[in-house]
Order: C-alpha cells, then sequence, then structure tokens
C-alpha cells in the first residue's frame, strides 16, 4: 500500500491507515468527511499516535480494493496512522508541545493571507473569537500544504465565513474546507458551522 513513500523516505514503515470514503459527486460529504476525519486525527494525536494525511503517497487502487467500494461510492483519502518513531518520548509530551513540534516543520500563509476578503480595518475590528479561529485553521493540514481556505467576518450579524480561496489550485479543496472549519471551530472556543463553500459559523 505505502511500498513506495516507505522506499522513497516521503513515509517510514507505513503500513496502517484510516480509508475516507463517502458518496460519489457529493460535495457536503466531502467537506464532512475532512471535519469529522480530523477529530480523529487530533484524537490520535492527543493519545500519542503518528498521523498523516494521505492522497497521492499510496496505491490508492489497491486501497479502494481493500474497501470493497459499492457502484456509489468512492475513496476520497486516507490517514495514515501508528506509533512514531520514539513513540514514548513523544508520550511524555503535551498536546501543546505535539502541536508546536508538527507545526514548526509546517510553513504557513500569514494572518493577512488568510483573512483576504477582509481589509486591514474590518481585521483589527474582528471580535478576539474570529482572530482565535482563523489562528487555529491556519495550523490545519491541507493537500500539498497549499491552505486554499480564506475566512471573514461579517458585524453586521457577527457570523464568520469560510470561502475556498479560487486563485490556489487543490483537487482536494472540499476536504481542506471541512478540516479548516474544524480547527477555526475549536479556536473559536464554541459555535456551530453550516456546511458549504461559504458556510456561515455562529458564535455562541
Amino acid at each position: 500500500m505505502f511500498a513506495d513513500a516507505n522506499a522513497s523516505g516521503h513515509l517510514n514503515n507505513a503500513a496502517n491507515y484510516l480509508a475516507v470514503v463517502g458518496p460519489k459527486d457529493d460535495d457536503e460529504a466531502r467537506e464532512r468527511a475532512g471535519f469529522y476525519t480530523e477529530r480523529v486525527v487530533l484524537a490520535a494525536t492527543l493519545r500519542g499516535l503518528g498521523t498523516c494525511w494521505v492522497g497521492g503517497s499510496w496505491d490508492r487502487s489497491e486501497a479502494a480494493r481493500h474497501c470493497r467500494l459499492s457502484a456509489g461510492e468512492e475513496l476520497y483519502l486516507g490517514v495514515v496512522i501508528g506509533y512514531p518513531e520514539r513513540h514514548f518520548d513523544r508520550m511524555a509530551k503535551s498536546y501543546t508541545e505535539l502541536a508546536a513540534m508538527r507545526d514548526a516543520h509546517r510553513e504557513s500563509k500569514t494572518y493577512e493571507q488568510f483573512t483576504a476578503p477582509m481589509g486591514d480595518e474590518a481585521r483589527a475590528a474582528a471580535p478576539d473569537w474570529f482572530k482565535a479561529g482563523v489562528q487555529a485553521a491556519m495550523k490545519a493540514p491541507s493537500a500539498m500544504n497549499r491552505q486554499p481556505i480564506v475566512f471573514s467576518y461579517n458585524p453586521d450579524d457577527d457570523t464568520a465565513a469560510a470561502m475556498i480561496d479560487p486563485n490556489v489550485e487543490s483537487g482536494q479543496a472540499l476536504n481542506d474546507l471541512g478540516i479548516a472549519k474544524l480547527h477555526f471551530q475549536i479556536g473559536a472556543g464554541s459555535g456551530t458551522w453550516a456546511w458549504g463553500d461559504g458556510g456561515l459559523f455562529i458564535h455562541r
């Protein structure tokens, strides 16, 4: 399944994975898959497991055969999961320390880029929960680390919106949208999203 990725050094001893399967041609299902699978990924991280979203770093056709997909289903993505090297060293660290280790290995767009639909004055006036949500979303994984999601805040009804950036090419943008929404929700503290590109976040 991961022979080529293991051989190239992209992955190391990868063997176990979670397959993310859903209905064909269903945009909302792809977004939900990103949102809820990332919850599983974060829970695994809290327990000291190593994880990695994979799109092209595995044999998709072999994975699809293992999943025994029906005619109306397709394999969206996968997550490699297992014990990382120096597992017990990692277990001694807090979640904050683990997150900091992960973030140190990943470059991120700036806050201004993540809030590109807003002007400087609107950014400055945005509430703390919105800023915290965006900062959490900046740390979310995305396909090829392209980070194709942007956010905006509407002071008229105190809502946030998440949108796919049309200037960023990504074949997994809908999955990335769901992942980014989850991280934003965690950072904002409480609230709920509406599904879809441009879906609104109601802070509670």
